[in-house]
């Protein structure tokens, strides 16, 4: 039989057999490359930095991407069917500074679902976050038919809180700037006229004038210096002069400039040191000095009349450890991180309007990084913060901290 031709039923039982087995391949062949292109689609929302909740035409939950559940601490496969509206009041409204305002916004767009919007949602004091959420219609490509919905969420905390920042600088630089220069311009006008009397200069006058003269030049010296380190900072031009030296001496010597102000027994204050063990290490004292400055006027400024403020200085390993403790109006949790950034203001450094530009903690990051070190903050169980650096002792021959 192998030597004879096909006959018309033979080829009609193949072509019965092979059409089938075509159309099985074709249907393989399109199920692979729609199921290649939903991974792929999957893989793009799961790599970007926004939230992304889908819903269908009613609003219910048909997607949401693992960054929408680290943004609201939940499992995203627990929320799949829920109702966005659901969804919403249960993770958003009820952390929202305005839960009633924004309960009635979603209610409404999920009542009109070819809405386009995007609102910014200010979460509570607690968590400090600030979201901006987009709301958009999801639409069949080729009937153009709303199919469901989409609902993007971004974190937009960092930006507001540079904008904020970059504001309040502005508005409290001005004030800065303009109380000394106006103090300045009073205080020339008096010896002017104290110099013009024709009965001669009142020299007890005089001298408080000088002593105030001075004391304002002094505080516009500062801000510029100020400024001047924040750009050496952002620029990596801050210049250390490293010296195996004492961290304890630095330490008790900044103390010690301090104790001398005038001012500090008036408000109450005590600046007590705790520093009496050698630890030598490769650091630049004034550079050093500098920060430990820094932290003893954010300690003395926040903390109230007769508050004390507490200095150490110890090792731990291979590491010395300086520490700054006051008893002052604290820091709250959601602030920490944001502290050691230039210009930005606690809350409650803006309701006690104490003086400064923000600018003392960025700086002292920028030096203690540039020696190695790391610097933190962290609360009093009582009352207070404790401001944190440590640095590198210096190494002897064998590698051991000397």
């Amino acid at each position: 039989m192998s030597g004879e031709p096909f006959t018309l039923n033979d080829l009609r039982l193949v072509e019965s057999i092979a059409t089938p087995a075509a159309l099985t391949l074709q249907n393989a062949r399109l199920h692979a490359e729609t199921s290649g292109a939903t991974t792929d689609l999957r893989a793009v929302l799961e790599s970007i930095q926004q939230g992304i909740l889908m819903t269908d035409r009613v609003g219910h939950v048909r997607f949401a991407n693992q960054r929408f559940g680290e943004l609201f601490g939940v499992d995203v496969r627990a929320i799949i069917g829920w109702h966005d509206l659901d969804v919403a009041e249960r993770l958003l409204v009820q952390q929202a500074r305005d839960p009633k305002g924004l309960l009635a916004r979603l209610t409404w767009l999920n009542e009109n679902i070819s809405e386009n919007s995007t609102d910014e949602v200010a979460l509570s004091r607690a968590s400090g976050r600030i979201l901006e959420r987009y709301t958009g219609p999801m639409r069949n490509p080729d009937s153009g038919a709303i199919v469901g919905r989409i609902i993007v969420y971004t974190d937009v905390t960092a930006g507001r809180q540079l904008e904020r920042a970059k504001d309040e600088f502005l508005a409290t630089a001005s004030h800065e700037l303009k109380t000394p220069i106006t103090t300045l311009g009073g205080y020339l006008e008096l010896l002017e006229r104290q110099v013009a009397r024709p009965d001669g200069p009142d020299r007890l006058h005089l001298s408080r004038y000088v002593n105030t003269a001075r004391r304002e030049l002094a505080r516009l010296r500062r801000l510029s210096e100020d400024l001047l380190e924040v750009a050496r900072i952002e620029a990596g031009r801050l210049t250390l002069r490293l010296e195996t030296a004492d961290l304890a001496q630095t330490v008790r010597e900044t103390v010690e400039q301090f104790v001398r102000r005038p001012g500090l027994e008036e408000r109450g204050h005590r600046i007590l040191c705790e520093a009496a063990e050698p630890l030598p290490a490769l650091h630049d004292p004034l550079r050093i000095g500098q920060v430990v400055g820094n932290l003893l006027e954010n300690a003395l400024k926040y903390s109230p009349a007769g508050g004390d403020v507490l200095v150490t200085a110890t090792r731990v390993g291979e590491q010395a450890r300086l520490s700054v403790r006051d008893s002052g109006i604290g820091v709250p949790e959601s602030e920490r991180e944001q502290l050691f950034l230039p210009f930005y203001r606690t809350t409650n450094a803006s309701e006690g309007s104490p003086e400064g530009l923000g600018l003392g903690l960025y700086i002292s990051r920028g030096i203690v990084e540039g020696h190695g070190g790391t610097i933190w903050v962290e609360p009093v169980e009582d009352e207070g913060t404790v401001f944190t650096l440590t640095l590198p002792l210096a190494q002897t021959e064998n590698g051991a901290g000397n």
